[in-house]
């Protein structure tokens, strides 16, 4: 089962029609998803349904999700035929549309449960485009590529990687420097791979870590934002880009 906080997903599912980009029946599948304009409070959460949204966050559409799903559809001829590297994959939503023009994916998260979520969504909403996927446990700022190779994804991919693909990686400090760290081995084995990374940013303080970071690793970046929310004056209301 997939749980959303907002009602973001449906927009967005016509907005993939129209790029001429099928889901393949999970449109169809939003029916039955529990859709929140706000995320409900724990006690509510757990009466409703049963699970712990600090401990099942993955199965989480966050609104950063939708944003890169948007972004990913824009430019999806991009990624057609590329190997690409999702970290913090959760449900899954920006690997479903990967699969439809990838050469090789690997979705990743450090939830055994996320990554059970994901194969499952890839296995029902796969198009058998010619993609193949890999879904592996993967913690950033511990594991680091080569224990990939210990599951079910080639040795030859992993130096073959185009993109690192990730969303919501900015939120809280501790989450940057965990992907910062992971994309500082990556870089250390394949200097030429381009990360895409979309997320909304808590505060100032928050977005100077993030830049701190892109120095640290000398990295060319592109950093674009777009208003999400109301408020143009509210510094949380946007959603941030870099590549």
């Amino acid at each position: 089962e997939l749980f959303i906080m907002e009602n973001k997903l449906r927009p967005l599912v016509r907005e993939l029609r129209e790029q001429k980009i099928s889901l393949k029946g999970f449109d169809q599948h939003l029916d039955t998803l529990h859709i929140h304009d706000d995320f409900p409070n724990v006690a509510e959460w757990e009466n409703l349904y049963k699970i712990d949204p600090m401990e099942e966050q993955y199965a989480i559409v966050w609104t950063p999700a939708v944003s890169m799903a948007q972004h990913l559809a824009e430019r999806i001829e991009d990624f057609k035929g590329k190997n690409v590297l999702e970290l913090a994959a959760g449900h899954g939503l920006l690997s479903l549309i990967l699969e439809r023009v990838a050469g090789n994916l690997i979705s990743t998260d450090y939830n055994p449960k996320a990554v059970d979520l994901v194969k499952k969504n890839l296995e029902k909403y796969s198009t058998k485009s010619g993609c193949k996927w890999y879904v592996e446990q993967f913690t950033m700022g511990k594991d680091s590529l080569e224990d990939l190779t210990k599951g079910s994804v080639p040795k030859e991919l992993i130096n073959k990687l185009d993109y690192i693909i990730c969303s919501g990686m900015a939120w809280e400090k501790w989450i940057t420097e965990l992907a910062f760290q992971a994309f500082k081995h990556i870089f250390e084995i394949n200097p030429s791979i381009k990360i895409v990374m979309c997320s909304d940013v808590n505060t100032k303080d928050d977005m100077k870590v993030i830049e701190d970071k892109i120095s640290e690793l000398a990295l060319k970046c592109e950093h674009k934002e777009k208003l999400v929310g109301k408020d143009e004056k509210n510094f949380k209301d946007f959603m941030h880009f870099w590549e």
